[in-house]
């Protein structure tokens, strides 16, 4: 009818149209979301079709206002010049239209586009498509360290207690692990930053997130060189979230990931936090829609002073983690077995150490960094020096093992185990400057390297017989030292394997049945 073909198109944003794809895949009637939303059921059916791209344009950091999905002609370049803006923000510099412009150019030309004219009308939709808008161009000026760090103290940290329960303040912070390194090599690595992907096979990158009265330590995020690392073969599940990169390093698309799916969870658990981060390039999240997270940034520069994790906390988790390898070094000194630490071993005992990390210690790292009331303060000061402690220090069973290294000759006398705790703390974890080059390397290739850069042995599943024998070794053992808590933990663990092993033989045993029939 005339009625019909006269009505108003109706323009829906990304936003809208996700929100549309929400209500239609939670079971709903199609009609009925349709009439909610004041379109067609046809519109309803294209939408439906185009979820996957409107997904993929939302999650890559496409406006969400946007009523098209029309892409750029030179999608690499815009992927580029995306990147090198981003990375220019977080520095706090001023950008122009006219160096977006340029900058367009010079990367044209290394990626060989040679019918690309950087025209004003161009330019426009380039800043439409990433909603760059005149006040982000024009920038802020950056506070000297020592105002900006008393002005974040004074004002930013009592905004954020009053807003914000000590369960619901969160930081995250990234550090560089010589997974593999050995007390012997302490004075040869010591110091360095590990740049250029210098030594990135033997190091990696954990992520570490928790929140101030230590309820909640995240998942630890772990980034490697190797894709598919060939000692994880075999294993079904990972005590960390593992993803690989040529480098090791923190990356803006590994952090958005991360991101959003924190964001997913406290969504999910219907609660709303402070994620407080430092201002490197790759925490630049300016593109990422978020529903149940406020991002704040730590003023640049003067993180080391105000920012919990780095009060003691990752200290705490590098100390636990090499008082392990230590014990386990002295151990396999004494049996005259080398010690090999592969990747697989290594994100174990990440775990572990952070599962030890206490939330007193957590909760006193985020006080020392400043977030407390003044009572809070004055209640710490009178208590004993444990309880407002902010590192663990080496066991006695540590330093013992540290001694013996050392009579042994493994270690040199003039290092101490603080040393050896503390030697990757100057390691990169994220580009520092983004040059042209990486941002081009980044645009043109896949992040993941070569699957195959491990020599450790394939994680395949012991038969059960040596299972079953491991088991009563162990089980003299503890009786031999008479300790009841020790046997009770090993009595749980031997009846989970033992239920493990009756599992995979029954599914054998199922396999054999069906294949002969």
């Amino acid at each position: 009818s005339m009625a019909t073909s006269s009505r108003k198109r109706k323009f829906l944003s990304l936003e809208e149209k996700a929100r549309i794809i929400s209500a239609a895949s939670s079971g709903r009637k199609k009609g009925d979301v349709a009439a909610d939303f004041g379109i067609s059921q046809s519109t309803l059916s294209t939408i439906l079709k185009s979820k996957d791209a409107i997904a993929q344009a939302l999650s890559s950091g496409t406006s969400a206002k946007r009523k098209k999905l029309t892409q750029a002609a030179h999608e690499d370049l815009e992927k580029a010049l995306y990147t090198w803006f981003l990375d220019v923000r977080a520095k706090k510099m001023l950008v122009s239209g006219n160096m977006l412009q340029q900058k367009a150019l010079g990367y044209a030309c290394m990626l060989g586009i040679n019918d690309f004219k950087a025209s004003s009308g161009w330019l426009t939709r380039f800043k439409a498509r990433h909603e760059i808008v005149a006040k982000v161009l024009c920038g802020e000026s950056a506070s000297s360290d020592a105002d900006a760090a008393s002005a974040w103290a004074s004002a930013t940290v009592p905004e954020l207690m009053e807003k914000y329960a000590t369960s619901d303040i969160y930081n995250a912070d990234e550090t560089g692990l010589f997974f593999e390194l050995l007390p012997s090599k302490t004075l040869h690595m010591k110091g360095q930053p590990c740049s250029g992907g210098k030594h990135s096979k033997k190091r990696v990158t954990v992520l570490l997130c928790c929140n101030m009265d230590g309820s909640d330590k995240r998942c630890p995020l772990v980034i490697g060189k190797s894709a598919k690392p060939r000692c994880f073969k075999g294993g079904k599940s990972l005590p960390v979230k593992y993803v690989a990169n040529k480098k090791s390093w923190m990356t803006r698309a590994v952090f958005k990931e991360w991101l959003t799916a924190f964001d997913r969870d406290m969504t999910a658990k219907k609660r709303k936090v402070c994620l407080l981060i430092d201002n490197c390039s790759a925490h630049n999240v300016e593109d990422v829609q978020l529903q149940s997270v406020e991002v704040r940034f730590f003023p640049p520069n003067c993180t080391a002073l105000i920012q919990p994790l780095d009060q003691g906390i990752i200290n705490s988790v590098k100390s636990a983690y090499r008082q392990r390898l230590i014990q386990r070094l002295v151990l396999n000194i004494d049996t005259g077995r080398a010690i090999k630490v592969d990747l697989y071993m290594a994100v174990q005992m990440v775990s572990a150490a952070w599962t030890a990390t206490s939330r007193s210690i957590i909760y006193n790292c985020f006080v020392h960094a400043g977030f407390h009331s003044d009572a809070q303060l004055a209640a710490n000061s009178t208590s004993d020096e444990e309880g407002c402690s902010t590192i663990a220090p080496p066991s006695t069973e540590a330093n013992a093992a540290w001694a013996a290294l050392q009579d042994s000759g493994d270690v040199p006398a003039d290092v101490h185990i603080g040393d050896y705790i503390a030697v990757d703390s100057e390691v990169l974890v994220a580009h520092e400057e983004l040059s042209d080059e990486a941002i081009i390397e980044g645009v043109r290739h896949n992040d993941a390297s070569s699957d195959d850069d491990s020599d450790a042995e394939d994680l395949a599943p012991p038969p059960a017989i040596k299972v079953m024998d491991a088991f009563d070794v162990i089980r003299r053992f503890f009786g031999a030292h008479d300790d009841d808590v020790a046997m009770q933990l090993f009595t749980e663990c031997e009846s989970r394997a033992t239920a493990l092993v009756a599992k995979k033989k029954k599914q054998k045993k199922l396999t054999d049945f069906f294949g002969n029939k």
